[in-house]
């Protein structure tokens, strides 16, 4: 049986533990989660913060950010990869840049040094609108199914800026 990466152009994967795919073009849903949750709460303002703007340095010149929510453990984060005439930048070059730089960033404020978060993050390549508002619905209702807040638009880690697809 043909491999479906013969197929599509641009389509590769990696695997590591998980795998990952990825393809040009296409909206990503990633979750990234702190390698030990007793480390810090990320919601924390100054922690939150951190995060916040170094996803939103690299919106417009690296990535389309469409969605984001940070939890006390763990960010969600919808985006898709901003394409370089025919090239586009790897997701493990992206996540990189933002799990490297906020990780430096919070365990300087912290005090500590070593690993703040878990090697592998998990994503998903959104097919369609369907899947793009399942993920997105997910991300705003997370603080509501945590128990944080009420609803959606009261969660102070949660911003979206805009339908996909």
């Amino acid at each position: 049986m043909a491999k479906l990466e013969n197929y599509i152009t641009g389509f590769f994967k990696t695997k590591r533990h998980l795998p990952h795919w990825q393809l040009p073009g296409r909206e990503y849903f990633v979750t990234f989660e702190l390698d030990n949750p007793a480390i810090c709460n990320l919601t924390d303002d100054s922690l939150g913060s951190i995060i916040t703007e170094q996803v939103d340095s690299l919106d417009n010149s690296r990535i389309f950010l469409f969605d984001i929510t940070i939890m006390p453990s763990h960010v969600h984060v919808i985006f898709k990869i901003k394409e370089n005439g025919s090239r586009s930048e790897s997701l493990s070059s992206i996540m990189q840049s933002i799990k490297g730089a906020t990780a430096y960033k919070i365990n300087k404020l912290l005090g500590r040094k070593g690993k703040l978060w878990r090697s592998e993050s998990y994503d998903r390549i959104l097919r369609n609108d369907k899947e793009y508002k399942k993920f997105s619905k997910y991300i705003y209702e997370n603080a509501v199914k945590a128990n944080l807040v009420e609803s959606g638009e009261k969660w102070k880690w949660w911003k979206q800026k805009g339908i996909i697809i």
